[in-house]
């Protein structure tokens, strides 16, 4: 997922050391390094797993904040309007409250958010989409 958001950064170079000890992937050190994606506290970053909806709802959020996006449309109630919102784990509260606030990442159909469940492949195309800048 680092990949997609390093290559909308247009960004080309990074320098340093690999951050994590199962990957040293260029896309991830630039994720770790401009705070956009932190691993986990074991000290790896299992680039092999999939993303979630709340994982990659902060990546969005770090991502357009590094941006130098406005990321201040976090207050209203758009969170609660999901059945599963208290699913979503503290980490990711704000940041799945701008998403959502700014119709970059939707709800179901079934007034679900399902933050845990995996992001599809056309899901993220119209993310990236929506923050490429």
């Amino acid at each position: 997922m680092t990949e997609e958001f390093y290559k909308i950064s247009g960004e080309t170079e990074i320098s340093g050391g690999a951050a994590f000890s199962d990957t040293d992937s260029a896309s991830v050190l630039w994720a770790y390094k401009n705070e956009i994606a932190s691993g986990f506290g074991d000290g790896t970053f299992k680039p092999d797993e999939p993303v979630n909806r709340e994982q990659l709802a902060v990546m969005v959020y770090n991502y357009v904040r590094y941006t130098g996006g406005d990321v201040s449309n976090i207050e209203g109630m758009a969170i609660y309007n999901f059945r599963d919102y208290p699913e979503i784990s503290d980490w990711a509260l704000t940041a799945v409250r701008y998403c959502l606030n700014s119709a970059v990442i939707s709800g179901n159909d079934d007034m679900t958010y399902n933050p845990k469940g995996y992001v599809s492949v056309s899901e993220l195309s119209e993310i990236l989409l929506k923050i490429k800048k």
